[in-house]
């Protein structure tokens, strides 16, 4: 909330700067100054409002280094904004010169001012105080600005708003204007893009060369200095930060930057007088640099690229000090804007509902339970590390390991499992390009040649390999940059690894060393779909991964991949959007917070027992408060979670309750009324008492199906295993086998030819009934022709 208070007639005159801008809709030019702001929020908040708006954006950093470091990211944020479709408007207007964005040269300036005016008239309105345009600031912090109104032609305007517009924008520079519109959207390739915004961003920084006339009127070249010249000081800390230790995996982001300054400028800190960026080679070098690339005059290119890179995009941050969720169209963007969840529509909430009845209706056997799982996980995804938290702080630290930090589908090629990766890249970020592929060329290169590229040799041999565990080690590599960068809370996607991903040894490692630790810290999850098996390995798992990962399975194939089917799925990947997980993401961190504060230890014991307790809790909620909770959703917020060891289980009985040869050697009984099969031994596969033991294990205890062990087979009870595993296979041998079915049908006969002769009784009686009333002296009497 912004208090606004109007300096002219000593009053407050509101809460809502957006209202101001509405109220006051005859200005049509905006002049402003803030210190934070995103291309989002000047797009939809600003210019449906005025035909001119000139920004000056503040720099974001306060150490001595941070001015370099946000120049030269400035060239990578300046790309985004020019190749993000969603930021069409925006751009369009900065080419039409209806839109500059300026940002400050060397200096901080945390100078927030507006200024609105007017074209037809000389009034104007200025505003000035702490609130920065940024939805936080409108929405959430507590923020104060005091408003001056009058005419241009005043004193007050004369000698305080108009030099200090005038003082910002001197000492502030071009950052997209319609010149560097024009000039990107004509260049041929991306190549050629990038070399615009380096040459017009960069360029800054460099000596320039211009034609000047002497004294004798003859034109000579002289050099004049850079347009922002930044202290010798403060280049030489930089560089001596940039080369301190840092986590290995953004050692190449740290060397790069490194390099650009070192193009840029001398061993003492001054801009490099004999290099220009009209040198092709020299502005190709630092274009590569600048964007994480190794040079493509290398025939053995190797594309190092940051990890960072493919972070997702956009991503949510939380900010664990403000206790604030953000928003960035990158991890390394300079505009990150508060991530405001309301309430959201009712057709996105219900779309929740859609998805798990068509993975109910659809596939040959129900997989509802296994979906509805799955989403409440990916929902809940950006609140992982606080219920870990709050299971350290408050319950048992052996317990970490039952609150999952990666979740696998797992099954068959066709089984949807990409499509529900797809599902869940939607609901967290609302892109459809942040799938990483396990298959891509960079995740097959051999550790030895990218320190060869990294060295700046040239590589020798292949530098791709078929190792499996080259690929596993290279995606686990990835991942674990990702997972263990403090603030990120998008879930990482991977789609397609090999079946051993999470089973090897790089694997179990990982999956280790993320649940047995808690940092405090936010951080994110992994999301993974892949392959039950291919031609050179299959999937199997073990007790400690089955705990440490939440595995879904998805192995049951469509009935018939029709067109509706098909339009179904594109429809909702297509509408999908993350209001809903923003939403959820807010309102389950409100409730944990709440709880830990609280030390309510009823609802923390509801958590401790299952981890998508508040999600599920929260997901109710939100149904109710709309209207919209039915008993198709009741049945699964209300159900236990699906178990991966128990859906295997059941598949792996009813796969041996169907093979005609292990139905010939049970033997059935009855014991106290309860039908049991007994199933021998030399049932199982392999003929061991290990596979006894496995399809033993298999069985839940709850279900009180199989009481011991025993090595000459198992006994069954057979109306428990039946509503286990959904199926009454079982029960219809055992009516088979003991006469019963005969009993039934014997019995269903006679009941129906009971049931028939009483109707055809009743028929007869009826008819005599009718014919007696026909021939009574009455009926005659009243029926005469």
């Amino acid at each position: 909330m912004t208090d606004i208070f109007d300096r002219i007639e000593i009053r407050k005159i509101g809460t809502n700067f957006l209202s101001e801008i509405e109220k006051y809709s005859e200005f049509d030019h905006f002049w402003g100054c803030t210190f934070n702001t995103t291309p989002s929020f000047i797009q939809e908040k600003l210019l449906p409002h005025f035909k001119k708006i000139d920004l000056i954006i503040g720099l974001t950093g306060t150490e001595a280094h941070q001015a370099l470091a946000n120049h030269i990211n400035s060239v990578n944020t300046a790309t985004e904004i020019l190749e993000d479709d969603k930021l069409r408007e925006l751009v369009d207007r900065i080419k039409d010169e209806d839109c500059v964005l300026r940002y400050t040269k060397d200096q901080m300036i945390h100078t927030k001012l507006y200024v609105f005016t007017s074209s037809m008239s000389d009034e104007y309105r200025a505003y000035v105080g702490s609130m920065n345009l940024s939805d936080q600031a409108l929405r959430q912090n507590r923020e104060m600005l005091i408003c001056d109104h009058g005419l241009k032609s005043d004193k007050l305007f004369q000698t305080i708003y108009q030099p200090m517009m005038e003082d910002l924008w001197q000492d502030s520079t071009t950052y997209l204007d319609a010149k560097m519109v024009r000039s990107f959207q004509s260049a041929p390739d991306i190549e050629s893009k990038r070399k615009v915004v380096t040459t017009e961003l960069i360029g800054k920084l460099l000596p320039q060369t211009e034609e000047k006339a002497d004294e004798n009127g003859e034109m000579h070249r002289a050099v004049i200095g850079p347009e922002i010249s930044l202290p010798v000081k403060e280049i030489i800390e930089t560089k001596q930060v940039l080369k301190k230790p840092v986590n290995p995996h953004l050692e190449q982001d740290r060397k790069d930057n490194l390099n650009v300054i070192n193009a840029l400028y001398d061993p003492k800190g001054h801009p490099q007088t004999v290099k220009t960026l009209s040198d092709e080679k020299y502005s190709t070098q630092l274009v590569h640099v600048l964007f994480h690339e190794v040079d493509p005059d290398n025939s053995n290119v190797v594309i190092l690229q940051s990890p960072q890179k493919r972070f997702p995009k956009p991503i949510y941050i939380y900010d664990k000090d403000g206790g604030t969720l953000t928003k960035a169209n990158a991890y390394d963007s300079e505009y990150r804007v508060a991530a405001v969840g309301p309430v959201p529509p009712k057709d996105k909430i219900q779309m929740i509902e859609e998805i798990v009845k068509f993975y109910g209706e659809v596939k040959q056997r129900d997989e509802s339970k296994a979906t509805f799982s799955f989403l409440m996980y990916v929902l809940e995804s950006a609140n992982i590390w606080r219920i870990r938290e709050l299971v350290w702080k408050m319950g048992s630290k052996a317990r970490l390991g039952d609150i999952p930090v990666v979740c696998a589908l797992v099954g068959q090629g066709g089984t949807g499992k990409t499509t529900l990766l797809e599902i869940a890249e939607g609901l967290t970020s609302g892109n459809h390009n942040n799938i990483i592929q396990a298959g891509d060329d960079e995740f097959w290169i051999k550790e030895s040649a990218k320190k060869e590229a990294r060295s700046g040799k040239r590589i020798t041999g292949d530098p791709k390999s078929n190792s499996f565990q080259v690929n596993n080690n290279n995606l686990w590599g990835l991942a674990d940059t990702y997972m263990q960068t403090d603030g990120p809370v998008t879930p990482m996607l991977i789609d397609d690894p090999i079946p051993t991903f999470i089973t090897s040894s790089k694997g179990e490692q990982a999956l280790k060393k993320y649940t047995n630790t808690c940092s405090g810290n936010p951080h994110p999850v992994l999301l993974v779909a892949l392959n039950s098996q291919n031609k050179n390995v299959n999937f199997s798992v073990n007790a400690q991964t089955n705990r440490r990962a939440y595995l879904i399975s998805q192995e049951n194939q469509f009935k018939d991949r029709n067109k509706e089917q098909l339009k179904f799925t594109n429809y909702i990947q297509k509408d999908l959007t993350p209001d809903l997980f923003q939403y959820l993401t807010q309102q389950i961190d409100a409730y944990l917070q709440q709880v830990e504060e609280e030390n309510n230890i009823d609802e923390f014991n509801k958590i401790d027992k299952d981890f998508l307790y508040p999600v599920k809790k929260i997901f109710k909620e939100l149904l109710i408060s709309q209207d919209l909770l039915d008993p198709y959703m009741e049945q699964y917020l209300d159900a236990e979670n699906y178990n991966f060891k128990d859906d295997a289980g059941c598949r792996n009985w009813r796969a041996l309750l169907s093979d005609k040869g292990v139905i010939e050697k049970i033997t059935f009984s009855k014991e106290d009324d309860r039908p049991l099969a007994f199933v021998p031994r030399d049932a199982f596969p392999g003929n061991s008492s290990n596979k006894i033991n496995q399809y033993f294990d298999y069985i839940p205890p709850k279900m009180n199906i199989c009481a011991t062990r025993q090595d000459a087979g198992l006994y069954i009870d057979i109306k428990n295993m039946c509503k286990w595993l959904d199926d009454e296979r079982l029960l219809k041998l055992y009516e088979d086998d003991q006469g019963i079915t005969k009993r039934k049908e014997r019995k269903e006969y006679f009941d129906d030819f009971a049931e028939n002769f009483a109707s055809a009784v009743v028929q007869a009686q009826e008819k005599q009934r009718e014919e007696k009333r026909k021939n009574s002296f009455l009926y005659k009497l009243t029926h005469r022709e």
